[in-house]
């Protein structure tokens, strides 16, 4: 057998193909499922004495499953099979399988008949058996032609006898249930059904009704639980199960609904066709009034289903944020919402959303200005200025362009003079303190942030960097931690954390970090840059090329190119790595980070050594702005004294470092810039002085060995290597 098996194998997924549409064509005349009787031919699927239609399409991948024997299919084989094309958008099985489960009555969390196989396909789960095929009076014309012996004639009329029996209790049964269910009706509707309490923030998603026979069934389907679990993602929403909702008798009235399942607001609408569009009517009901509150329509291609299932979600949401008391409604009074403008709130939550995606540039970018057409269409939607500040905070952070934190202070000061001041306005005040070196504003702030949303872990995160940056590391890890404790699905926590590590010098513990962002979400370009950047710092090139490579292929960044323009430059590239930095100061001009590194590059380049003089007053530049916003930043302030020293301005250069040096920081990259202080104003003992703490802060001293700019203390590395 093993034989035969292995010389089939070069053929086996042809032969298997042709198999499964050979039994296909059986299953065509009816087969069952468990306690389920499928009739592809007329598309019908009986299930609890009740005749459901199945539409084509579906039913044709159900047969197609059930014909696999239990055996996974691949997403592949179904469009192969289903569409004939490889290409088709794998949507469509979605939505398919998504309406076979509604007609099977089956559920994908718990499934009975279909089982989700992650990044494989499904698998039926019940194996088909045979439907009796039978004559005009009941009785098997197959086996009347087949079973010719005494015995199997015997046999054959028990199974006729049996059939009829179990037809006769059939009927019987079924017009006996009939009666019972129309002579009992009164009396049930006279018991007392246990209710359940109302919930103000609960709703309930009923089957959506299509009045056009052209709108696919699986969109109808679809919609019911695409709406369900985008309403379940929003913790403000509590969403009966579809589970709860299909345990509803057929017409149950609003009072019904609302005592069987506890919701305050019902959803349900329409779907119709007209002239090629989807249009969709949806309305919401108060189940304690009677009265439809809200309501909507939606319009959108037939083709692009998912698109219209999406604006609609993000449409309902919005409505139950209106009408829902949450955190920022003290009473049912209405001018306590945060805004009356429906689209208002629109462009506010999707700035929201935009500015939690990945924090990148363009992210940000979109978010400020979902943000500020918000304010547009609503300027006293005091939640939307805040949410605008920390933006341009973020913006700030990441591009160093001093105009973002301009514009920033000023939504920030509308913030701080509003009265009823909530969560948002805290956080951003904080950003904002802690951006300028305001640490015990930023501590306050803060702090109330935290008393009036203990749940989000942004502000907890923020209070840990300003206990950073005052050099408070036991404080600021353990409110890292906490933050991870609050939200640990929050990519960010994790990041940030990273980040903490990698600037104390502890890269292996950053590294872990950086590792369960991406487990998270694998869609951060600054995750795989800050990974690029550990590995590169604990000397594992191909490593980091593979992770800076992914961040430029998610998005290209200034830090990436910066990134990869210091690799470049260590391997001493020098014209390679000056052309990786000019396009990392095209994306963040403001920079001025990336014109010091352009400027190293210069300087040892045989070819635009001239150069260097322009870059580094650039970078001088712009970091003295920076410096009017916070002149208390030490980092900066070592950056500063580098720039004036590579201009050879060494007293301007020397007076910074004594204030540094006043301060004693543990930071190992400020005096990785003093010791270049040193070497450029030509003070050797002050250079091997800022080495010897560079390594001991933690800087590796095999990333400092292959340093070109420490070429000429490269011995004395060695040995004091071999000392130790």
């Amino acid at each position: 057998m093993q034989e035969d098996n292995s010389k089939e194998n070069p053929d086996h997924d042809h032969t298997e193909l042709t198999d499964n549409f050979s039994v296909a064509k059986q299953l065509h005349q009816g087969f069952g499922l468990a306690d389920v009787i499928v009739e592809p031919d007329l598309g019908v699927i009986i299930r609890n004495n009740e005749r459901h239609h199945l539409a084509p399409k579906p039913m044709e991948i159900l047969v197609f499953l059930v014909a696999q024997h239990c055996e996974i299919v691949s997403r592949e084989q179904i469009l192969a099979f289903g569409w004939g094309d490889l290409s088709a958008s794998k949507t469509n099985i979605t939505h398919i399988i998504s309406e076979i489960r509604h007609v099977l009555d089956d559920h994908k969390e718990c499934p009975t008949y279909i089982q989700t196989i992650p990044r494989k396909g499904y698998r039926m789960m019940v194996a088909a058996t045979a439907k009796p095929e039978l004559g005009g009076f009941g009785f098997s014309e197959q086996a009347n032609s087949t079973l010719t012996t005494s015995r199997s004639k015997y046999k054959l009329s028990i199974s006729v006898f049996v059939f009829i029996v179990l037809s006769s209790i059939y009927f019987l049964s079924g017009h006996f249930i009939t009666n019972i269910e129309q002579t009992e009706e009164l009396p049930v509707a006279s018991h007392t059904i246990k209710k359940l309490a109302l919930v103000n923030n609960a709703v309930a998603v009923l089957s959506y009704q299509s009045t056009s026979p052209l709108i696919p069934d699986y969109m109808i389907s679809g919609l019911q639980e695409e709406l369900i679990n985008f309403i379940s993602t929003n913790p403000e929403f509590q969403v009966a199960s579809l589970r709860a909702i299909n345990s509803l008798s057929t017409g149950a009235n609003i009072d019904e609904i609302k005592d069987r399942l506890g919701v305050h607001y019902i959803l349900e609408g329409n779907a119709q066709l007209k002239k090629g569009t989807v249009v969709i009517n949806s309305r919401l009901i108060d189940t304690t009034t009677g009265f439809q509150v809200w309501a909507v329509e939606t319009r959108g291609e037939k083709e692009r289903v998912l698109d219209l299932y999406q604006q609609l979600s993000r449409k309902v949401t919005i409505a139950l944020h209106l009408l829902v008391p949450g955190e920022h409604i003290t009473s049912n009074n209405s001018n306590n919402m945060p805004t009356l403008s429906f689209e208002a709130y629109d462009a506010y939550l999707q700035g929201k959303a935009e500015y939690r995606k990945s924090k990148s540039i363009s992210n940000l970018t979109s978010a400020k200005s979902l943000l500020l057409q918000t304010l547009e269409l609503d300027p006293k939607f005091n939640q939307a200025a805040a949410a605008l500040c920390v933006t341009y905070m973020e913006l700030y952070q990441l591009t160093d362009d001093a105009e973002q934190y301009k514009l920033g202070v000023n939504v920030c000061k509308l913030t701080a003079t509003n009265q009823s001041a909530g969560y948002e306005a805290y956080l951003a005040l904080g950003k904002l303190n802690m951006i300028n070196g305001s640490h015990n504003k930023a501590i306050h702030n803060l702090e109330r942030a935290r008393s009036l949303n203990p749940d989000s872990s942004e502000s907890i995160t923020t209070l840990a960097r300003v206990y950073f940056d005052l050099e408070d590391n036991h404080k600021a890890e353990a409110l890292f931690e906490q933050a991870i404790t609050v939200e640990p699905t929050y990519w960010r926590n994790y990041y940030q954390f990273g980040i903490y590590f990698y600037s104390t010098g502890q890269y292996q513990q950053a590294l872990t970090q950086f590792n369960k962002v991406i487990l998270l979400n694998n869609n951060v370009a600054l995750a795989y840059n800050a990974l690029g950047g550990t590995h590169f710092l604990l000397m594992d090139w191909q490593k980091a090329s593979i992770a800076w490579s992914k961040a430029l292929a998610i998005e290209p960044t200034a830090l990436t190119y910066s990134n990869l323009g210091t690799s470049l430059f260590f391997l001493q590239q020098f014209d390679d790595a000056a052309n990786i930095y000019q396009q990392s100061t095209a994306l963040t001009p403001g920079d001025n980070v990336v014109w010091g590194n352009l400027g190293d590059a210069y300087k040892y380049s045989e070819n635009q050594k001239g150069k260097s003089t322009v870059a580094y007053k650039q970078a001088l530049a712009l970091a003295l702005k920076k410096e009017v916003i916070n002149p208390l930043d030490v980092n900066l302030q070592s950056q500063l004294a580098r720039y004036y020293s590579e201009l050879q301005q060494c007293d301007s250069a020397d007076s910074y470092q004594q204030v540094i040096l006043k301060q004693a920081p543990n930071d190992p990259y400020i005096y990785y810039d003093l010791a270049l202080v040193a070497i450029n104003c030509d003070n050797e003992s002050g250079a091997q002085l800022m080495i010897n703490k560079t390594l001991k802060f933690g800087y590796p001293r095999e990333l400092l060995l292959a340093d070109p700019q420490f070429i000429a203390y490269k011995e004395q590395l060695s040995l004091n290597n071999q000392g130790e």
